[in-house]
């Protein structure tokens, strides 16, 4: 199972991460504005923003909001406590508000992100007994994609088209062209198509080309994916502006190719294309996933393998992020540089041990 943000993809900001403490902000679904200004005090979504804090967590918000020079140096003149659902919904309204006001944007509902953003991914695959983490750095469409705390590093260099892999634990390195990895998929893509002995009644001959029956439930945002060998279920949100749209789903397809060139037997990659492709067409991000394999097809009996995934987008990096930027640099530039198939090699062996 693939651990990076592309199969079972990274919506909504953590605050949590941006004001680096340790409480947590979500939101759940809710009716999505196509403008920010039209989200108003008495929206939906503000009633559905839930904080679960404990002590003085607005005057923590007005300090950052104050350093970032986004409005006056206020005062509270007392101490707010979050007690419980009433209270908390009282106080998301000013906070929401400040946040309309004064420009820092929470993403996921048809906003603008930086030009510099985060996903977060969680996995959990079904029979597996932990789930699996990890986050994806976008950087003015360059991205970096970490596994877990110690796990495998990937560098994308969008303008060179190259991928650097790095594995911090046996501290090598290898690159591969992102260009030529692209060309060999849809070669095989094609070989696997035209092959006179290609049974059509196989996941393979599906995954070459797949064609979805499409169910999409506006006001929830759910699109129902359903085929005879695969069916997903996505909550989307949608993505407007432009520029945060294509980093994203470039880094999506992107990571498509590089999985499918690190395991070539990895052809769920090539129906996850076609699922990029949707979606990109709606400029629609997955937070949530649920996705069901049937790989002998619908049969009575069949079992499907099942995961699900959440994925939330951060507007911006904090300082973890760009501590752990520098470190992967300082990683690309001491890791020795080994061929990319004695760095499979490596790799592998590490895993069986």
């Amino acid at each position: 199972m693939l651990s990076h943000h592309v199969p079972f993809v990274p919506n909504v900001p953590s605050l949590k991460k941006m004001l680096g403490t340790n409480r947590t902000i979500r939101t759940v679904g809710t009716k999505e504005r196509k403008r920010f200004g039209e989200i108003s005090p008495t929206s939906p979504l503000l009633n559905e923003l839930l904080i679960e804090s404990k002590g003085n967590f607005l005057e923590l918000l007005l300090s950052k909001i104050r350093l970032s020079g986004k409005i006056p140096n206020y005062k509270l003149q007392n101490s707010y406590h979050i007690t419980n659902r009433t209270t908390m919904r009282s106080f998301i309204l000013f906070i929401v508000f400040n946040f309309l006001c004064f420009g820092l944007l929470l993403c996921g509902v048809g906003n603008s992100i930086a030009a510099e953003f985060r996903i977060d991914n969680e996995i959990q695959v079904e029979g597996a007994s932990e789930k699996m983490t990890s986050t994806t750095l976008l950087l003015n469409g360059n991205f970096i994609s970490l596994i877990g705390e110690n796990g495998e590093i990937t560098f994308f260099d969008a303008d060179r088209q190259i991928f650097t892999l790095l594995d911090p634990v046996l501290r090598v390195q290898t690159q591969l062209d992102g260009a030529e990895t692209k060309k060999k998929v849809e070669l095989m893509r094609q070989q696997v198509m035209t092959s006179p002995g290609l049974d059509p009644n196989t996941f393979n001959a599906f995954a070459v080309k797949p064609v979805f029956q499409p169910e999409y439930e506006e006001t929830s945002g759910t699109l129902a994916l359903q085929s005879p060998w695969i069916d997903y279920l996505l909550v989307t949100h949608v993505l407007t502006d432009p520029e945060t749209s294509k980093q994203y789903f470039d880094s999506c397809d992107w990571l498509c190719y590089l999985h499918l060139r690190l395991d070539p037997r990895s052809t769920t990659m090539l129906v996850r294309l076609e699922v990029n492709r949707m979606l990109r067409e709606q400029n629609r991000f997955a937070s949530r996933i649920s996705v069901s394999v049937f790989p002998k097809g619908k049969i009575p009996i069949a079992k499907p393998d099942k995961a699900q995934s959440s994925h939330k987008i951060v507007v911006r990096l904090d300082h973890a992020d760009w501590q752990r930027i520098d470190q992967a640099k300082e990683f690309r530039r001491t890791f020795a540089i080994i061929s990319f198939d004695e760095y499979q090699k490596k790799v592998a062996d590490k895993k069986k041990k």
